[in-house]
């Protein structure tokens, strides 16, 4: 090894809180101390950690209040410290450091506040794909629309807690008082819009089954069986397609494959 690379990592290892010696890391100067100089350095870096997760779980810091907010980010930086190279990811175990940990555990609503923002900063991250129209979907001749499947945008995220944590994080967000605390069994569906910004809303019981059927590989055919199972026959004739609509004019949809050897992509 290098001494170069020696010395990178053992700068590393310091600023990092690791084990670590500390000689000839650093030239004798003017001014402050080796010592001084060195934990400015760490210091630097710790401070970087905390406006990383300051800013990714802003409403979850605002729900908790600087009191417990900041004892849980320095608990989350001394337990889980950064093994990525960018600080994007930095706050990927947040979920889990609030479910294992007191006193955070004992409020379990954290753990989701946290999830939904997380699941916000993935959406808007993820990678972009031309989206397709509903005249896309009427450009497919209609003997083939039973088996069709869908290929859904990269952004698009089913969201559901226990917990009314998207309505606190919505009350939060518009600074308002957020409301009391209550169980619930909603799913959110969350994406990246053609504007290149983050939307979500709750999904009806027809739509969460038609959306999970379709995530699970199902064709229309498949799809409109599982509905049948929950609801009548009317219902799924008028609702069916005009959801299929609803998706393609938000831009969920990014391919129509169909087993007639077709596949139906934006471009």
């Amino acid at each position: 090894m290098s001494d170069l690379k020696h010395l990178q990592e053992q700068m590393m290892a310091f600023i990092m809180g690791q084990p670590s010696s500390t000689d000839g890391l650093l030239k004798e100067g003017q001014g402050a101390d080796t010592q001084t100089r060195l934990g400015i350095y760490r210091n630097n870096y710790l401070c970087a950690l905390r406006d990383v997760l300051d800013t990714d779980f802003d409403i979850l810091g605002r729900y908790m209040g600087d009191e417990l907010f900041d004892p849980m980010i320095e608990g989350y930086i001394e337990t889980c410290p950064s093994q990525y190279t960018s600080l994007r990811d930095f706050g990927n175990q947040i979920p889990q450091f609030l479910t294992e940990t007191e006193p955070f555990k004992n409020y379990p609503q954290l753990a989701h506040l946290a999830r939904f923002e997380r699941a916000l900063m993935d959406s808007f991250d993820a990678a972009d794909r031309p989206r397709l129209a509903r005249s896309d979907l009427m450009a497919i001749p209609q003997e083939q629309w039973p088996n069709m499947t869908l290929r859904f945008h990269p952004s698009l995220q089913r969201f559901q807690a226990p917990y009314n944590v998207v309505e606190i994080w919505q009350a939060i967000k518009a600074e308002q008082h957020p409301p009391d605390l209550t169980t619930q069994a909603a799913m959110w569906v969350l994406w990246r819009n053609a504007e290149r910004l983050t939307e979500f809303r709750s999904a009806s019981d027809f739509e969460q089954l038609m959306l999970n059927g379709f995530l699970s590989g199902n064709n229309l055919a498949g799809v409109a069986e599982q509905l049948a199972a929950s609801f009548a026959p009317d219902v799924i004739a008028a609702h069916l397609v005009e959801q299929l609509f609803t998706w393609l004019d938000a831009g969920w949809v990014i391919a129509l494959p169909t087993d007639a050897g077709t596949e139906l992509t934006a471009v």
